[in-house]
């Protein structure tokens, strides 16, 4: 839907992009005006880091907001101060636009496919366990407050509470050192498999790697364009990254971005399969494990991949249904 950035090389890194955005508090905000006439309005803005959002200031009436509700696609430029180079007689400034209007879309195709995969769930549970069986506190001879919950702690209020959290910690601290192998594991091959042999050949840097998955993703194109709409075959490295850990697979999707090789449509995808996925592959064994239903553990990734692709695909096809629409 959009077009990739012609001079490339010249693209702003993760980095510097999150720099501007932090630096500068002030943009061009362009809507679809009166009679279909472009309009860009100055205003400001703050972006929240943590949440990757951008907040606006202004009032709730006017233009702006009356073009937002007939159409809410917008793009947001920021850009810097002008700077130049030594011994150039041009001058240069770094500048970001935002498109806007994807992620609610991949909102709606993560609840849509959280759904899906929590009815599965149920009905592998029932499959599994009945519908009809007793709790073990309704069964003949079983006390479950002596059996199922633990002991009052010893000492006074202070004691207990401060027991209570250096176990609950401790817990916490074992359950991370069981999911953090699988989210190492996948998300460095992952990388290795997404990113390519870089100009000049490879120096053992970050971010190098064989290029698999997109020239798998490339062979497939014909399954993945109908069903995602996926703007380049990188853009495969994204859902799968989330596998292992979301957070690994957002700073992949920034960098898609940056490069031109994933647009709006992309982005909603990665919204929704990103939430369902969430790193369910490095968590769900050891999940199953503590609750004490390991022979569960397939039926929950089961459960989850599904819910992930159908969420991808809804995301996608909203996309595309309300792109007609507005």
């Amino acid at each position: 839907m959009f077009r990739k950035m012609r001079r490339s090389p010249q693209a702003l890194s993760p980095e510097e992009i999150t720099d501007l955005l932090k630096k500068e508090t002030r943009g061009v905000l362009s809507v679809q005006g009166d009679d279909g006439y472009p309009y860009g309005v100055p205003i400001n803005h703050y972006y929240d880091e943590e949440t990757n959002r951008l907040y606006f200031h202004g009032a709730n009436f006017g233009h702006r907001v009356d073009a937002v509700k007939k159409d809410p696609k917008v793009s947001y430029c920021v850009f810097g101060q002008e700077y130049q180079k030594e011994g150039d007689w041009a001058r240069y400034v770094k500048s970001v636009i935002i498109f806007g209007k994807a992620v609610l879309i991949g909102l709606l195709g993560a609840v849509i496919g959280s759904i899906v995969s929590t009815r599965l769930m149920i009905a592998f549970s029932a499959k599994q366990y009945g519908k009809d069986a007793w709790m073990p506190e309704h069964e003949e001879g079983v006390d479950q407050k002596k059996e199922q919950l633990r002991p009052i702690r010893a000492g006074n209020v202070a004691n207990r509470f401060l027991s209570a959290i250096l176990d609950g910690g401790k817990s916490g601290v074992r359950m991370g050192f069981e999911i953090i192998p699988g989210v190492l594991l996948i998300c460095t091959l992952v990388l290795m498999m997404t990113n390519g042999m870089p100009e000049g050949g490879y120096s053992g840097a970050a971010y190098e790697g064989v290029a698999l998955l997109p020239r798998l993703a490339g062979k497939i194109d014909f399954i993945l364009k109908p069903l995602f709409g996926f703007s380049s075959p990188e853009a495969i490295g994204v859902p799968i990254t989330a596998l292992g850990a979301a957070g690994a697979s957002l700073t992949m999707a920034r960098q898609l971005v940056v490069t031109s090789l994933a647009g709006a449509n992309d982005i909603a995808v990665f919204t929704a399969m990103c939430m369902c996925w969430s790193g369910y592959l490095s968590t769900h064994v050891s999940m199953m494990s503590t609750i004490g239903c390991t022979e569960m553990t397939g039926k929950a990734l089961v459960s989850h991949t599904v819910g992930g692709l159908v969420a991808g695909i809804t995301a996608h096809w909203l996309f595309v249904l309300v792109s007609l629409i507005l």
